[in-house]
């Protein structure tokens, strides 16, 4: 019975990520280099500013501007995650909480194909949750970077795939 149940269960995850697949574009085998492949001080960005009243003045505002780099159609994974990177940091540091405010913003900073995908799921969306500004995200990156593989197809190769040596001697 418990095997019926588990076999069942692995068909049906199986499904779920042929169409999981299916549906996002597979990009090249990605290697991250050790050292930056583009200059921080080339990069265009956009500046986003916000006056808040100061803690401990009365009257007087203290303002906070964060730059966040623009993702162009030629940018390299490492720009990918630089950027994702800044935008993050700026959505905590603006207090971009919520999907709707983060999908506004995003809008400003990408360019190309990437801004297309995302005005695609703003029009085919209803919500405008953080739950759907996060799989427009990992659509995009999908370009980028290759789907990581799932804990139990790295088991299934290491159970399948690899052999113990002939022999284990240290000579």
């Amino acid at each position: 019975m418990f095997r019926q149940h588990n076999r069942h269960f692995n068909n049906q995850r199986n499904q779920f990520n042929q169409r999981r697949k299916s549906a996002v574009p597979q990009g090249p085998r990605v290697v991250i280099p050790l050292k930056p492949d583009f200059s921080l001080s080339e990069s265009r960005t956009v500046k986003f500013s916000i006056s808040l009243p100061a803690e401990d003045e009365e009257g007087a505002y203290e303002k906070t501007v964060v730059e966040v780099p623009k993702l162009t159609d030629d940018a390299t994974p490492m720009q990918a995650l630089n950027f994702v990177r800044e935008f993050f940091s700026a959505c905590e540091t603006m207090s971009w909480t919520t999907g709707a405010k983060r999908f506004e913003k995003i809008k400003q900073v990408l360019e190309g194909k990437h801004k297309a995908v995302l005005l695609t799921y703003m029009n085919e969306e209803n919500s405008r949750s953080v739950d759907s500004f996060q799989a427009a995200m990992d659509t995009i990156l999908a370009e980028f970077f290759e789907e990581t593989v799932d804990y139990e197809d790295q088991m299934v190769y290491l159970h399948t795939g690899l052999k113990k040596p002939s022999t284990m001697s240290p000579n």
